[in-house]
């Protein structure tokens, strides 16, 4: 594996005050930990599931990957509920992915499901749109891993992130109609995306994992691009998750990547911001969220920590997260409900993941540094014309407190 550092530097913050910016919690474990309430399927003890949404109810719904059930989560009780679906589906590695629709419907991304997976959070009540069973793959696939990371565009079509399949899904939930508009012309390896965004603009965009390129989607017209990378990032398995932030630019997370991807949804500009001296694991993260403050969080993963990234400043943290969790493969997506609270999706984890993000923001922080740095400035330039006027300078402690 082999990744060109031809990119930004981050400005890391590791210390208490930038930690505080959020709070971690497991919850929901009385459930979790408990293989007999619930289906969690042969693998009970690990991949359970594979994304979250939030829907217009809020609640979270997790989407199911071993487990066979659909998670839903309460947010405000910090409830957890699983509704059985094996009598519909039970085959492994079900879905990879969720998405709320327009229409309030939770659709699910086939991962080697051969049926779109649809779920009503109002009534609970689960079922399975059959798609063509011979989607086409590149050619050395060994899996019929077809789709992941589902989201809704602005048209109100659900769209599939084009995996190992050959094309991109694109799912209507109000007619139950599936398509598939073929892109292999332009990519055809496996592994080519792991994760999607609606830019500003409306086009879907794809994070690139094996493939050497960010992939736009256009739904409107069925226009697919893909802009190529391979001289800022050549690695394979460089990002899982995207997500867009109150900027515009679009944020994937790091996953075998040494750096933070930032792409221009309306210039297609793709930068990376480096992050080696921090995180050095593989597996970093899966899953990308943008929280109420802006800044993008990202699903831990092999992490030790969950990442926090403020694309106006190019800051990056990762607040520690090994006093109530230390093992791997923790997570597997993100959601943010409503209220602003952060929530991920259990993949080896007996608990839901909960982040609740402080007001202040790393926006605040970095507001406050640059006040305290004009400050600085000011004392400086004014000490050095009391010195030419051979008046004693000024002298003053500047304290910067993080609430």
């Amino acid at each position: 594996m082999r990744v060109l550092l031809s990119h930004t530097q981050a400005d890391f913050h590791s210390s208490r005050g930038l930690e505080e910016l959020s709070d971690f919690s497991c919850v929901a474990g009385d459930a979790l930990n408990n293989p007999n309430s619930y289906n969690f399927g042969e693998n009970h003890t690990s991949i359970k599931f594979f994304g979250a949404t939030t829907t217009s109810n809020g609640l979270v719904v997790l989407a199911p990957h071993a487990a066979n059930c659909v998670g839903t989560f309460n947010p405000t009780t910090n409830v957890f509920v699983c509704v059985d679906i094996s009598s519909t589906i039970d085959v492994g590695h079900k879905f990879h992915g969720a998405t709320t629709a327009k229409n309030g419907l939770v659709v699910f991304a086939p991962f080697a499901a051969n049926c779109v997976g649809v779920f009503d959070p109002s009534t609970s009540v689960f079922n399975c749109v059959d798609i063509p069973s011979t989607i086409c793959t590149a050619s050395n696939s060994i899996h019929s891993l077809q789709f992941t990371h589902p989201t809704t565009a602005s048209n109100g079509l659900i769209v599939f992130t084009p995996y190992n399949a050959d094309c991109v899904g694109t799912f209507d939930p109000t007619t139950s109609t599936f398509r598939c508009v073929d892109i292999s012309s332009t990519v055809d390896s496996d592994h080519k995306f792991n994760g999607a965004t609606v830019a500003g603009n409306g086009l879907i965009v794809f994070a690139p994992y094996n493939a050497d390129c960010v992939g736009t989607f256009d739904p409107t017209t069925s226009t697919f691009r893909c802009v190529h990378i391979s001289s800022t990032v050549d690695s394979d398995y460089k990002f899982n998750g995207a997500t867009t932030t109150h900027n515009g630019l679009v944020v994937f997370a790091p996953d075998f990547a040494d750096c933070v991807g930032i792409f221009d949804p309306t210039t297609s500009a793709f930068r990376c911001v480096d992050i080696s001296s921090t995180m050095g694991v593989g597996w970093k993260f899966s899953g990308a969220t943008t929280a109420s403050n802006g800044v993008a969080v990202f699903a831990p993963w092999n992490a030790d920590c969950v990442g926090h990234f403020d694309s106006t400043t190019n800051v990056f943290s990762c607040v520690n997260i090994s006093s109530t969790l230390e093992f791997d493969y923790k997570f597997n997506g993100a959601t943010t409900t409503s209220d602003g609270l952060v929530v991920f999706a259990p993949w080896n984890a007996d608990c839901v993941g909960t982040l609740t993000m402080h007001s202040t923001g790393c926006a605040a922080y970095i507001a406050e540094k640059a006040t305290l740095q004009a400050e600085i400035a000011s004392l400086r330039a004014e000490n050095a014309q009391c010195a030419a006027d051979k008046i004693q300078p000024q002298t003053g402690t500047i304290r910067l407190t993080i609430v």
